[in-house]
């Protein structure tokens, strides 16, 4: 019934291993050894390298590779039929460098059409700022104006780069058709290299005035080259980097980078006579020619306090709400403006961008660096009312007045009840029957001390 034939077997098997003890008896594995082309790198491979592709899913991604690729050698291959038909053999990794060479493709293809509809948003519109400077400036001069083709092209490229990071050719002949057709009564006359531009009504002493500087320009020549000079003398020094515009030296790179913000634009935007700060619009240099002015037109409703900007009305404002909109992202404390904000962050960060003229001394603050250059100037604004002791800070002045029986820096001139900060009087006062308070009164009466600033 039973056969002994499989029993046997092992035993036959053990001593055929003891009297040949060296030779091998390992089984050996057949792999079928025949060669295969991946069909996308088209390297020959034995067949357990590649893949076989089995699914019409397959099929149908490879061609959306191939058509978004627009690669002409793989359409041509899968026009011939489905990949499963084909029997197309691949690397694992070829087919995952086709899908990420369509992924970048895709990316570059999409940033390339963000890019272009935004250029083409911004065209118009610095070509309308370019029309308006041309009219407002032949407008606003009593004087005959000329303008030269080269530094209306620059303009136009300078605030481009404002809006566009990848500025495209300019062609001046197109740009200078353009407002020739938009500008009534502006004409074109080359003179040598130069292309002016000017009103027919100004022709005349116009092409008189440009066939020679002027002094004014052989002035301005020799400023710039001055200019120049002295920053190539300033940029020796270590350490030290200089603004190639004005000669402003400064200790940091970042320190050179916010400077240059000032010099931002072209003579389209406006600017400020007084400081050159610019602005984009008139609205903008108008309330900040109100802070050198000292206009306060910003009254604040709940303690008539009153501020040179809506700007810095707004931030008064958050006093009175309690809102802290900045929040840092260090430890979660929360402030009231962004400028607040950013000097906070400092105390986490370290960095100290202020840094004295006179022993170097580092601050991490601006008003900190203000506050110490009275320490080499001698310098004292705050005095007290009570002992006209001075100070040079406003921190040791509040110490000296506790020093009057612990006197708080704020006394109320209806009660004379002292209070400890500015916003407790603002309370306070609100203590106090309308009818009691005279017409004339302000908070700054309440002060124990006198600031000279």
């Amino acid at each position: 019934m039973f056969s002994n034939c499989k029993l046997e077997r092992p035993a036959k098997r053990a001593v055929e291993i003891q009297n040949n003890p060296d030779e091998s008896h390992s089984k050996v594995r057949r792999t079928s050894m025949e060669m295969q082309k991946c069909f996308l790198c088209e390297k020959v491979e034995p067949d357990s390298e590649l893949r076989q592709a089995m699914t019409m899913q397959l099929n149908e991604m490879l061609n959306e590779c191939a058509r978004n690729l627009n690669d002409g050698k793989l359409l041509a291959l899968l026009s011939g039929g489905d990949v499963v038909a084909l029997e197309l053999k691949y690397h694992c990794s070829c087919l995952t460098t086709l899908y990420n060479r369509e992924r970048a493709h895709i990316a570059q293809k999409n940033k390339d059409r963000l890019h272009e509809s935004q250029a083409n948003d911004f065209f118009p519109l610095v070509f309308s700022e370019l029309l308006t400077y041309v009219i407002e400036k032949s407008y606003n001069s009593n004087e005959p104006t000329v303008f030269r083709l080269a530094e209306l092209v620059s303009l136009y490229k300078e605030r481009l780069a404002q809006f566009v990071t990848d500025i495209p050719d300019v062609n001046s002949k197109r740009l200078k058709e353009r407002l020739l057709s938009e500008i009534p009564g502006l004409v074109a006359h080359k003179k040598g290299r130069d292309v002016l531009l000017t009103f027919e009504k100004d022709v005349g002493p116009v092409l008189s005035e440009a066939s020679s500087y002027s002094d004014a320009i052989i002035l301005a020549k020799a400023a710039k080259i001055l200019r120049k000079h002295m920053v190539e003398h300033k940029s020796g020094e270590k350490g030290v980097v200089v603004c190639e515009q004005c000669g402003s030296q400064f200790q940091k790179e970042e320190e050179l980078e916010t400077h240059k913000q000032i010099h931002t634009g072209c003579d389209m935007a406006v600017f400020c006579l007084l400081c050159g700060k610019r602005f984009q619009t008139r609205s903008g240099l108008r309330q900040h020619t109100e802070s050198h002015a000292g206009l306060r037109s910003y009254v604040c409703s709940d303690c008539d306090c009153t501020f040179p900007s809506n700007t810095a009305l707004k931030r008064h404002l958050r006093s009175h709400t309690g809102d802290h909109p900045f929040e840092c992202e260090f430890c979660g404390s929360c402030f009231r403006d962004d400028s607040t904000l950013k000097g906070h962050k400092r105390t986490h960060t370290g960095e100290k961008p202020y840094q004295c003229n006179s022993c170097s001394k580092k601050f991490s603050l601006k008003h900190q660096l203000e506050t110490h250059y009275r320490v080499h100037t001698g310098e004292k604004p705050f005095e007290c009312k009570l002992c006209h002791q001075r100070s040079r800070d406003y921190s040791a002045m509040i110490k000296h007045l506790r020093t009057h029986n612990g006197a708080s820096p704020y006394q109320c001139t209806l009660c004379q009840e002292f209070c400890p900060s500015l916003s407790a009087m603002q309370k306070h006062i609100k203590s106090h029957r309308p009818e009691d308070v005279p017409a004339d009164w302000r908070i700054e009466k309440t002060y124990l001390y006198l600031c000279y600033v």
